[in-house]
């Protein structure tokens, strides 16, 4: 219903292995043969229909996948960037719909009988259709993205075999003496430590919730502040900002202003700027 939602190859894998999700599967197979879109019944036979609908699905989750597999790339390039689903899905169900026909008439001897006119427009319709529905009432019912949830809570910073603190962030997991600020850009995260920046699918607010009071301050719902980096709020035009020790200035918004000019005059042992 054009919310957004992280999806990644991997997490698509995932669910296709889920058991929900198959028993969700079978009932469109189910619905699709009922409802009959093609107008196929009374025009082939059983056996031939039991072949289509299986190979087109088939066909349209594997080219789902190679989507899915083609976006992310991009979508690491260019992380603001959205890819709406829909636009996969369209590029996957034509060719499904085409391939599983001639997989059915191969095997089964019959004759074609997919026509790309207003009956594939009712398909695109009805594909949409059970997409949103397992996005709204499917996905969140599902073992493995009930695990993935789990695994995404916020959780305190853990320690590597050297004693030093560390931050899961996205896939990797980043020390936080090494973490200078933290971006949020849409579904990912900007990090930039010491030396390099790197840019992972994540959410601020679990990276925040695995910090303390004294490693950083978040000026912003988009901004996390290490202690290393932050030097003084001043002000910028109408606005209060933060500067860092690379000159690099951070918003600081109006709700969170007396909290940061705290946080800075008990942990930064520099002389702030008039208000």
């Amino acid at each position: 219903m054009g919310a957004p939602v992280s999806l990644s190859v991997k997490d698509f894998l995932g669910l296709l292995r889920d058991r929900t999700s198959w028993t969700f599967i079978v009932l469109v197979l189910l619905g699709l043969a009922v409802g009959d879109p093609f107008a196929m019944l009374g025009q082939t036979s059983l056996w031939q229909i039991l072949l289509f609908w299986p190979a087109a699905v088939l066909i349209y989750l594997a080219l789902i996948t190679a989507g899915l597999t083609v976006c992310s790339p991009l979508a690491r390039r260019w992380p603001d960037l959205p890819v709406p689903l829909p636009l996969i899905s369209v590029f996957a169900t034509l060719p499904g719909v085409i391939i599983g026909d001639r997989i059915a008439a191969a095997l089964s001897g019959g004759a074609r009988f997919v026509a790309l006119d207003g009956r594939m427009l009712l398909l695109f319709g009805l594909v949409q259709v059970f997409e949103t529905v397992f996005f709204l009432f499917v996905l969140n019912q599902t073992a493995y993205w009930q695990n993935r949830s789990d695994a995404a809570q916020p959780r305190a910073a853990a320690t590597d075999g050297d004693g030093d603190r560390t931050l899961v962030i996205g896939a990797e997991r980043v020390p936080v003496a090494r973490v200078l600020h933290i971006e949020a850009r849409e579904h990912y995260v900007r990090v930039t430590l010491d030396g390099e920046s790197i840019t992972q699918r994540a959410r601020l607010s679990d990276i925040v919730a695995q910090t303390a009071p004294e490693d950083g301050v978040q000026p912003h719902r988009s901004w996390w502040v290490s202690k290393r980096a932050a030097h003084e709020v001043m002000r910028d035009g109408t606005r209060h900002v933060m500067k860092l020790t690379d000159d690099t200035l951070v918003p600081v918004a109006r709700t969170r202003l007396g909290e940061v000019q705290t946080w800075v005059a008990r942990h930064i042992q520099r002389p702030q700027s008039d208000y």
